[in-house]
C-alpha cells in the first residue's frame, strides 16, 4: 500500500500506549493481556536491535495493529463479572491459538536476531533473516484470520481510523466506509460468543 506523506500518520506509539492501557485495566481478558505483553516486549527488543531497522518497525508495526484491533473488540464488552472475563478470555485463546504461536515465534526470532553473536549471525545470515521477517510480516496478519478481521489491505486504515478518528485525508463516504467496516469486524467478533 502506497501513502503520500501528507496522510501518513505514526500511530504506533498511540497503540503502545493504548495496549497498555487495556493491560493495566482490572477487567481485561487474560488472553487479551497476554497479547499485549508479546507485543510489548517485541517492540523493546525490536528497539534494542542493531540491524534490519529498516524492516523490523513494520513489523512490530503489525503486531501492534492486531493486537490493537483485538483490543478494541474485546473493550466493549462487559467483563466486569469474573466469571465471563474467563470465559472470554478462554474463548479468545483457543480462537487466537495460531496468533499466539506466531507472535512467541516473531518474539523469539527478534531477540535470536539481538543475541551476542548478532554480528556474526547479520554477516551469515542477513538476506535470509530479511526474507524471514517478510514471512511474519504476512504471518502476523494471517494468524488473525479466525477473528474474521478486515481486509489485510484495510487492517492499518481500520487501526489508524480507531486511534486517530475520522477526518485523516479521506472523504467523508470513504471515512463513513470504513468506520462502518471497522464497526462490522467488532461485531463479527463479539458475534463469535
Amino acid at each position: 500500500m502506497t501513502h503520500t506523506n501528507a496522510k501518513v500518520i505514526d500511530i504506533t506509539p498511540k497503540i503502545r500506549e493504548k495496549l497498555q492501557e487495556y493491560q493495566d485495566r482490572p477487567d481485561a481478558l487474560a488472553y487479551v493481556q497476554e497479547l499485549c505483553t508479546f507485543a510489548a516486549r517485541t517492540d523493546t527488543a525490536v528497539k534494542a536491535s542493531v540491524y534490519h531497522r529498516d524492516i523490523l518497525p513494520q513489523l512490530v508495526a503489525r503486531v501492534c495493529e492486531v493486537v490493537y484491533l483485538l483490543v478494541c473488540a474485546c473493550s466493549v464488552i462487559d467483563c466486569r463479572d469474573p466469571v465471563q472475563r474467563v470465559f472470554h478470555s478462554n474463548y479468545m485463546k483457543n480462537v487466537g491459538e495460531e496468533l499466539t504461536r506466531v507472535l512467541k515465534e516473531v518474539e523469539s526470532f527478534i531477540l535470536t536476531l539481538n543475541g551476542t553473536a548478532r554480528m556474526i549471525r547479520y554477516n551469515l545470515y542477513g538476506q535470509y533473516d530479511r526474507a524471514t521477517i517478510q514471512t511474519y510480516m504476512a504471518s502476523v496478519y494471517q494468524a488473525l484470520s479466525p477473528f474474521n478481521p478486515p481486509a489485510e489491505s484495510e487492517i492499518t486504515n481500520s487501526v489508524q481510523k480507531l486511534i486517530v478518528g475520522p477526518g485523516t485525508g479521506d472523504s467523508s463516504a470513504q471515512s463513513t466506509s470504513l468506520q462502518l467496516d471497522i464497526v462490522q469486524y467488532l461485531g463479527r467478533i463479539l458475534g463469535m460468543w
